[in-house]
């Protein structure tokens, strides 16, 4: 993960570039650790179970779709070993069957799942490392802004996507600075930036990775709605 920044001063001004993450996604190291399907989303619910019937979990291998089963959300080694060579960028379904934990007289078996992605291997990464890349932004628009524009809760938000060959495309203004002055000075750094190293999956495929670029109050609520992580494995 890509998290750099530089905090200006006690208003809560900042400018931070992060990765946006899917929905779902989760580090290979974090599958390699996981022992039940709560350490692979955090939002699971082994509580809604009285007794499972059983746990399949489906991902695309070199190719062609395998499954294995558990009797439990305790993953299984087969379970595990399908997920670790799933295809890269490729959803891995998690089904469950189970009775669930409720006084009902006439209980029903009910279904629920998830599917979810192992992220690259390494992340995209800037020339010189965050500290260069703060500089960066720091040179071609940090230090020409005019501050009296951010006053309030404003954020202003530039997403960009790193390309599979480490160019920086797909250069969009999500959220306004409510200055078009200071919008077009934050689109025109990231169009001059340099070509990154591209996110790469362990097998060497090179692949796109999304980021965003917030400036402004970093306690305004838009901070919630950008699927970002900090602290992510």
């Amino acid at each position: 993960m890509l998290t750099v920044g530089l905090a200006q001063d006690a208003d809560d001004f900042a400018f931070e570039v992060y990765q946006v993450y899917k929905p779902l996604s989760i580090s290979r190291t974090a599958v390699m650790e996981a022992d039940s399907l709560s350490d692979l989303n955090e939002f699971y619910k082994p509580q809604w179970v009285k007794r499972y019937v059983g746990v399949e979990i489906t991902a695309v291998v070199a190719g062609e779709e395998r499954s294995a089963f558990a009797k439990s959300d305790v993953l299984s080694s087969a379970q595990k070993e399908i997920m670790l060579n799933a295809d890269n960028q490729s959803d891995i379904k998690v089904r469950v069957e189970y009775w669930p934990d409720n006084q009902l007289s006439e209980n029903k078996i009910r279904q629920m799942g998830f599917d979810f992605m192992i992220n690259p291997d390494t992340d995209a990464s800037y020339d010189g490392g965050k500290d260069a890349l703060n500089q960066f932004l720091v040179d071609k628009a940090i230090s020409r802004l005019d501050r009296e524009v951010f006053g309030g809760q404003i954020l202003g938000t530039f997403n960009f996507t790193i390309s599979p060959t480490g160019e920086v495309i797909d250069i969009e203004m999500t959220d306004s600075c409510e200055d078009a002055e200071t919008d077009q000075l934050f689109l025109d750094a990231l169009c001059a930036m340099e070509v990154w190293s591209p996110a790469q999956y362990r097998n060497g495929e090179t692949v796109a990775q999304h980021y965003v670029l917030t400036v402004g109050n970093t306690k305004s609520c838009k901070m919630n709605l950008l699927n970002i992580r900090q602290g992510q494995k």
